[in-house]
């Protein structure tokens, strides 16, 4: 072998060793949560922030931009952006089960808009964000340096709730799936704790009792309830949902509407999804436009008819948005998180109880 072999051989093997390490420092601290609070580094460091700050549930909201100064300035320093998305999806009803941060202004929109600029939004911590920090200055936790030394920082958050599987996690990875950890029912879920504390032999058959399946904010039905067994087995499932609809025929109108989506489906890709499934039939379909009614509180997307169309034809519009539109889509839940001994593992839904109680 020649010199020329020698180095470029070498150079593989420096790629690849910085590729795994790179991969490595990925995983361990930005792209997929901890077991034991269920949170990445970059939430766990928003939350802590605003914890020691003292926005409360019960104290006023301040300029989002001043958290976002105080989580860059101590403990985050990887750009403002970054830090303002991640604090703006803690708030979003439609993405968390069970939103940690109340944003005042506008946090984004289902329809999936951007937050406005954080120089116009205030935020504060979420009741239930109190129960993220309890007893948290009382040696529950351990404390490190932060970046530059200048002050401390918690490790992890003790939490008293189960909220990797409450409000789930997304998070590209390398090397491995993304991480994609469904939400499930908050009383669900800690019903099923409580069972497991009592008796930490109990068996998924036991657990299926009180764990009836996932349940997304943005509602929608599961086509194949029997997905729930799959994870509770391997930490791995392949979930159908459809969308909720309802048909309106009258004397003065016929449309259908659509009032619940599936999960990680825009308001606006569904509404583009469905021009798309119904344009090269829109004649024969006798559809007249799809408006979007949608507001804060409601969602309200209407397959509008010409007047006089029968149950019928509508039956048939709705079928073939299940077929060729997101109105059904196929989720991953893929429960990839960092063990307590800092390994990256899948976690049945009995393998993460035994690690949080621990």
């Amino acid at each position: 072998m020649d010199k020329k072999e020698d180095d470029i051989l070498l150079v593989e093997d420096v790629v690849l060793d910085g590729m795994a390490e790179y991969s490595k420092e990925l995983l361990l601290n930005r792209a997929i949560p901890y077991v034991q609070d269920g949170l990445k580094p970059v939430h766990r460091k928003i939350l802590y922030t605003m914890y020691d700050m003292g926005l409360s549930f019960d104290k006023k909201t301040v300029k989002s931009s001043r958290i976002v100064g105080e989580v860059m300035g101590k403990y985050h320093p990887h750009g403002d952006t970054s830090i303002y998305d991640s604090l703006s999806v803690l708030s979003r009803d439609w993405v968390q089960r069970v939103p940690l941060i109340e944003i005042q202004g506008n946090n984004g929109n289902i329809d999936g808009s951007d937050a406005a600029a954080p120089r116009y939004t205030e935020a504060r911590l979420t009741k239930l964000s109190s129960y993220l920090t309890t007893d948290i200055n009382k040696n529950a936790v351990d404390f490190i340096s932060n970046y530059d030394g200048s002050t401390t920082e918690s490790t992890l958050l003790p939490l008293t709730i189960p909220l990797a599987f409450i409000n789930g996690s997304y998070g590209v990875s390398i090397g491995y799936e993304p991480c994609s950890i469904l939400p499930h029912n908050p009383v669900e879920i800690m019903k099923a704790l409580i069972e497991f504390v009592k008796n930490e032999k109990i068996t998924n058959k036991d657990l299926i009792k009180h764990i009836r399946g996932f349940d997304f904010p943005t509602g929608g039905i599961i086509i194949n309830p029997e997905s729930i067994k799959d994870e509770m087995a391997d930490g791995k499932a392949k979930v159908t949902v459809r969308g909720k609809v309802r048909k309106i025929v009258n004397n003065k109108e016929s449309y259908l509407e659509i009032y619940e989506i599936p999960f990680r489906v825009s308001t606006r890709s569904l509404i583009e999804s469905i021009i798309q499934a119904v344009e090269s039939n829109i004649k024969a379909l006798k559809i007249d436009s799809i408006e979007d009614f949608s507001d804060d509180e409601n969602i309200s997307i209407r397959v509008i008819c010409q007047k006089g169309t029968d149950l019928k034809t509508l039956d048939i519009i709705e079928q073939l948005l299940y077929k060729k539109s997101k109105l059904q889509v196929n989720l991953t839940a893929t429960n990839l998180m960092v063990s307590s001994d800092k390994h990256i593992k899948y976690f049945s839904i009995l393998d993460y109880f035994r690690e949080f109680v621990a």
